[in-house]
């Protein structure tokens, strides 16, 4: 009886220690994964804290080294012979293991660029939705087209881009038919909500507007602005740091009769320089004398009517990166640098 007793009693024992060995295995693993949340957490707040530091760091070239005319390359910045944006905003090390860039996209300025760039963006460069109205809304209307959107649907769209940021009540109507939307189509939708009869404040408000979606909306995103909110003079652009699909939507929609796709390769030639690459030191200093006659007309009339050589608002992309775990945070910020008197601002600015 003692002997089965034994038996019993070392059976137990045996399962009492192999329950203990799979907590303590479960513990460790729990403890484990814990240290791990916590390294990943206190990398996540070094790759902010490093990408915060780098729109700090722009804020200063901004206010320090003017650019006198702003091109792809001296965007905002000017930047001496020995001196190039790489080398300033690559690889800017905040502290131990910790960097960010300020990171441009290249992949918008023709098969030319050599995708991403390093610098800032010129917001000034893009379509402003806040400045169409019943006068050039054709230029939207364009972009939309350069992306396989028929006419007749890029007009309505473009129609109602006006209506929504417009303070009538009334929908905009084209002289050639194309209608925009108020309250009356939007209070009809599945989910109603009203007309804005406001500036926009954030591109993506632009979903909210008549015959936009998704799968479009990302494909435009990058060559539209609401800055400034309020332009005065009407619709400007930078066509020195415009891209290809901005420059030919503008040429497009202003230029009257034949030759807009040759007016516009002239101005992308005029804005990439002598060497015809966007993002490299001779960005918009070519002499325009190297044009024909007619193409030199056409783009001394556009530059004269819708054209700017020095911009205020610039989008700067921050990447923060903890080098020990490679995560990134990315924050986006628009600025705006005033004409003559005024100190620089952060408007708008998001975490990615």
């Amino acid at each position: 009886m003692a002997k089965n007793n034994s038996g019993v009693i070392l059976i137990t024992v045996l399962w009492v220690l192999a329950v203990l060995s799979l907590l303590a295995l479960s513990l460790r693993k729990g403890a484990s994964l814990e240290l791990s949340l916590i390294r990943n957490n206190v990398a996540e707040l070094k790759a902010y804290a490093a990408s915060r530091a780098g729109i700090n760091y722009v804020q200063q070239f901004l206010s320090q080294n003017k650019s006198e005319k702003d091109t792809l390359y001296q965007c905002g910045i000017k930047w001496t012979k020995d001196q190039d944006p790489q080398k300033y905003f690559k690889d800017v090390t905040v502290a131990k293991d910790t960097h960010f860039d300020i990171v441009a996209l290249g992949s918008d300025y023709g098969k030319a660029s050599k995708g991403d760039a390093y610098g800032i963006q010129d917001e000034q460069g893009k379509i402003n939705l806040n400045a169409m109205d019943g006068s050039n809304f054709k230029v939207f209307s364009h972009l939309l087209q350069e992306f396989d959107i028929g006419a007749m649907d890029a007009d309505a769209m473009a129609a109602a881009v006006v209506d929504w940021h417009s303070s009538t009540t009334t929908a905009f109507k084209s002289i050639d038919g194309a209608v925009g939307a108020k309250d009356d189509f939007y209070m009809n939708q599945s989910v109603a909500y009203k007309c804005k009869n406001k500036p926009f404040d954030r591109i993506e408000e632009l979903l909210l507007v008549k015959g936009m979606n998704d799968g479009l909306f990302r494909k435009i995103k990058n060559f539209i602005t609401v800055f400034p909110k309020n332009p005065q003079g009407g619709f400007k652009i930078n066509f020195n740091t415009a891209s290809d699909a901005v420059i030919h939507a503008v040429v497009k929609a202003m230029t009257v009769g034949l030759g807009a796709d040759e007016t516009a390769q002239a101005l992308i030639r005029l804005r990439n320089g002598a060497d015809n690459i966007p993002m490299t030191p001779d960005d918009g200093i070519l002499d325009s004398s190297i044009l024909s006659a007619s193409q030199q007309l056409s783009v001394n009339a556009l530059k004269a009517s819708q054209g700017i050589d020095t911009s205020e608002y610039f989008q700067v992309s921050s990447v923060g990166v903890d080098e020990s775990t490679g995560i990134r945070a990315t924050i986006t910020a628009m600025i705006h640098r005033p004409q003559g008197q005024g100190d620089l601002s952060i408007v708008a600015w998001h975490r990615d």
